[in-house]
């Protein structure tokens, strides 16, 4: 009896597809992440404003990194529902005309390096325009551990850029894999070492989450590859910069994520106030420092 050619065609592409798929399962490179990456990719960079719409007496900021910077609806629009929080929240009459309104945009390139954006030149476009207050560098989570030659190469060459720009440096300090907690010592001395080098400003959203692991049950790391964050765990760094641009306590804000600027996530009370008293205490030591750096 022939076999049928049509059903022997099938089963190479059903046999090749089942290849593609286990390969991608099994993805785990330093430059890119697990499955989970691969099916919640999108592109969620907010629009790109224009001046008049980043106006004098708002907290202006840009975040350039890749999906530690835009997971969960990124950093940019969890940022920015904090800052409303606040205002809502626990600001007096008196403090709010004080207080300044977040503006944060993000670039972000998916598993990218800093020297990829500075390379893809659309960084140094968006400084030339001026206008913003400041302007975060995340580095791919791997670059302390594998090229801190190239990271620090690459931090130093867009700090030039930044402050040409009349805006000041932040370093976002990444995390460790969960399966590798033992690897945030190493990135954490990198972007100190880094910071102190340039006069910049740290955030030690890393030492936050190493916290969270040692001393919860909070997931802020994503089960299926070690390394994105979870919504707690994106809240976590919101609630760090949140900490440091303000110099006030993160703890009775709301706690809202936004994935895909669409489905919000609102974290239950208890995770949140957690969460918010974490960044606090690793965040708060550090603001005499940062305030003077940013003096600088």
């Amino acid at each position: 009896m022939l076999r049928n050619p049509i059903s022997k065609t099938l089963r190479r592409v059903l046999m090749v597809m089942l290849v593609v798929v286990t390969v991608l399962i099994g993805y785990e490179t330093t430059s890119g992440p697990g499955f989970r990456y691969w099916l919640t990719r999108s592109k969620t960079d907010t629009p790109q404003t224009s001046i008049d719409q980043r106006p004098d007496g708002s907290m202006r900021v840009l975040f350039i990194g890749n999906s530690f910077t835009w997971y969960n609806g990124g950093q940019a629009r969890i940022g920015m529902h904090l800052a409303e929080s606040a205002f809502e929240k626990q600001l007096s009459p008196d403090e709010r005309k004080q207080f300044k309104p977040a503006v944060y945009e993000q670039i972000s390139g998916d598993g990218w390096e800093l020297e990829q954006h500075i390379e893809y030149g659309k960084v140094q476009k968006r400084l030339a325009e001026g206008h913003w207050d400041y302007v975060v560098l995340q580095d791919h989570s791997q670059e302390t551990l594998l090229y801190p030659e190239r990271f620090r190469s690459s931090v130093i060459t867009l700090d030039a850029m930044i402050k040409k720009s009349g805006a000041k440096t932040v370093l976002f300090m990444t995390w460790a894999k969960s399966n590798e907690m033992q690897n945030q010592g190493t990135i954490t001395q990198m972007y100190q070492s880094v910071g102190d080098e340039i006069g910049a400003i740290v955030v030690p959203v890393g030492k936050a989450f190493e916290k969270t692991v040692q001393t919860t049950s909070i997931g802020v790391h994503d089960s299926l590859d070690n390394r994105h964050p979870t919504a707690e765990g994106s809240y976590l760094t919101a609630c760090c910069f949140y900490s440091l641009f303000y110099a006030r306590s993160p703890i009775g804000l709301g706690a809202l994520t936004i994935i895909d600027g669409k489905k919000s996530v609102e974290l239950d009370s208890a995770t949140a106030e957690t969460l918010q008293r974490i960044a606090w205490e690793t965040t708060r030591p550090l603001l005499n420092d940062q305030v003077e750096k940013s003096a600088r």
